[in-house]
């Protein structure tokens, strides 16, 4: 994860409220509108809350309220340091009940004011409008750039000693040249310090929490110690005010108190979570796998091992689900009782057949099948659903398709069967059984200044693009390499990682519903032996391209199909945990940040990174 820059404060530009005019309006809604009133528009100086909303007809305000909602962040600046929260997030929504028939000329005539419309234009969700909520998301990116220092430093570390060996190497052989500096601007120790401080008074000593105890193996409550801690009761309320306002900016500081240490038993709200927590000991979760042919065998998530799929938030207190070990579960056990054969038959440059045979359990049904048992903390007993697999299937191009080459770890953006742009990616760590989903695919969302979490990592991300569950395209600030074999050791939990250039320029291309292609890459590390092509340095001051004669596209890497398929490359065996977690990314990566960041991952609600 890259930190921008040497200074605390990281001024994030947001677009907020888009106004989409011209658009149509949606079927669905409830709002009336008068169509019969062509030419009455709003007044030239008509603002609700910080939008501006002058010379607009009824269609053109409807959409630019909607717009306005539902595209609504806010940069949030505490002590200098400043951070995105959109409203998505807090559950907002846009109110279509709101009456706006004949809006521009009610408004005209002061029949309609923008203090009625801000009374009833939004809806929130009040279980998100807490102290809680706002804490957690200010600890999260606290969590964020702490990481991203360290990233940064071991980097800047890695890069100068390469430096020195270059330098020695040419005093050896009585080079004169000399090599441009090109050292990493890093925060300094004191300055890392003081963001890890900041998060020690956010979810410090002080803070009564929950906590796993491998003696007693059960979750116990934990009181707070005596410290110093962060009073956030004024800038939380001013916070959730000012989104009740759709106001684009906040900034307040955090005064420091002392405190004598929260007792867990004064919470009601940390005991809530202990028994919510010890619950999920008492589960047993079965998975019973009957093939027609082959081996039959039967799995179980219990108490002995569901510490692999559940953790502590990082607030102590509420217990998140691993969405990317349990893609990877899914994914492990979905290859291992699964007996397909797939072939491929090249018809031309353009073109080939997928032939597939034998009996498949796909592993999408048993990740949701688990997550859901989960999720309710309920016990569950399942049977696995073979599909007889005997079919061929040609792969031919769309106008506009992504392929991810993970063999060539590429991703190529095809518009009208050219390659209109080409970049590098890192894919998901094969070593760590994060191997990313061959198949067919659709991006079913679109968003800006996202953050995934997941277990051990919050990662920012500004362009984020799901396309299989939790698994997207998706910027990936803190690599400064793409391509080659990093996604071998080093990958991510399952998402396709891009420099921000070129995350840039895809989000500016694809729409929700554009086919994502994933295909090749390995199936393990078993007899891997490296020598894969060299990775890419990425300057992402560098705009993007529509060039395609930069990098040359292997054929053998078309393999577009207009028929949704899943693919049979995914881990022989079970995979061991991710036990990198710098080379994370969001599931969700799960939020789900969401939750993200990457199933097998990113960065849910969590998403893998």
């Amino acid at each position: 994860m890259r930190f921008f820059g040497k200074v605390f404060s990281i001024i994030l530009c947001l677009i907020i409220f888009p106004a989409a005019l011209g658009c149509g309006i949606n079927a669905e809604s409830q709002i009336k509108v008068n169509r019969n009133i062509k030419t009455e528009v709003t007044p030239d100086d008509f603002k609700v809350f910080s939008l501006e909303l002058g010379g607009l007809t009824d269609e053109e305000l409807y959409n630019a309220l909607k717009d306005g909602v539902e595209n609504y962040f806010i940069s949030v600046t505490i002590d200098g340091v400043s951070f995105p929260v959109s409203g998505s997030e807090l559950g907002m929504r846009f109110n279509s009940e709101l009456d706006l028939s004949d809006a521009a000329d009610r408004i005209s005539k002061g029949l309609l004011t923008a203090e009625q419309i801000e009374k009833e234009l939004v809806i929130l969700d009040d279980e998100k409008l807490s102290e809680e909520v706002f804490i957690d998301e200010y600890a999260s990116y606290l969590q964020f750039l702490i990481e991203n220092a360290k990233e940064d430093k071991e980097a800047a570390e890695a890069e100068k000693k390469e430096q020195q060996e270059s330098a020695a190497t040419q005093k050896a052989d009585g080079s004169q040249e000399s090599a441009a500096d090109n050292s990493m601007e890093t925060l300094s120790e004191e300055e890392l310090e003081s963001l890890e401080d900041r998060l020690e008074k956010v979810y410090g000593q002080t803070r009564a929490h929950i906590e796993y105890s491998t003696k007693s193996r059960k979750f116990v409550g934990v009181d707070g110690k005596a410290g110093e801690a962060f009073d956030f009761s004024t800038a939380a309320s001013t916070f959730f005010d000012s989104v009740k306002k759709l106001a684009p900016t906040m900034e307040c500081v955090l005064p420091v108190i002392e405190s004598d240490g929260e007792k867990f038993e004064g919470s009601e709200l940390l005991k809530a979570a202990l028994e919510k927590a010890n619950n999920y000991l008492s589960i047993e979760i079965i998975y019973n796998f009957n093939p027609p042919e082959g081996k039959a065998g039967q799995e179980k998530i219990n108490e002995k091992n569901i510490m692999n799929y559940i953790y502590i938030a990082l607030n102590g207190r509420d217990i998140d689900i691993d969405t990317d070990e349990l893609t990877v579960y899914a994914t492990s056990l979905a290859a291992k009782y699964s007996f397909v054969d797939v072939k491929e038959e090249e018809i031309d440059k353009d073109t080939v057949n997928i032939i597939r045979t034998g009996w498949e359990v796909g592993y999408k049904k048993i990740y949701d099948n688990v997550l859901s048992s989960l999720e309710n903390a309920k016990s569950g007993s399942y049977e696995a659903e073979y599909q007889l697999v005997n079919e061929t299937k040609k792969a031919d191009k769309d106008d506009l398709y992504v392929l991810v080459d993970l063999t060539a770890q590429m991703v190529y953006l095809y518009e009208g069967g050219i390659v209109i742009y080409s970049t590098p990616c890192v894919s998901g760590k094969v070593s760590a059984g994060n191997m990313t989903h061959t198949g067919t695919f659709k991006i079913y969302s679109k968003e800006t200044n996202r953050t995934l979490k997941g277990r051990n990592y919050s990662s920012f991300v500004k362009y984020w693009m799901p396309f299989d569950e939790n698994i997207g395209l998706h910027d990936a600030s803190w690599r400064s390499e793409f391509g080659g074999d990093i996604y071998v050791y080093g990958g991510s939990h399952g998402c396709v990682n891009l420099s921000r250039s070129a995350a840039k320029y895809i989000y500016s291309k694809v729409k929700v519903g554009t086919k994502v292609v994933v295909t090749g890459g390995l199936s393990s590390v078993k007899g891997y032996s490296g020598g894969g092509s060299d990775p890419v340095s990425v300057n992402d001051s560098t705009k993007a391209t529509t060039k395609s004669n930069e990098i040359s596209v292997p054929e053998s890497s078309a393999l577009p199909s207009s028929q949704t398929f899943e693919s049979s490359h995914v881990p022989a065996e079970s995979p061991s945990a991710p036990d990198d977690p710098s080379a994370q990314e969001s599931p969700g990566e799960q939020s789900q940040e969401s939750s993200s960041e990457d199933s097998s991952s990113p960065e849910n609600e969590d998403e893998s990174e």
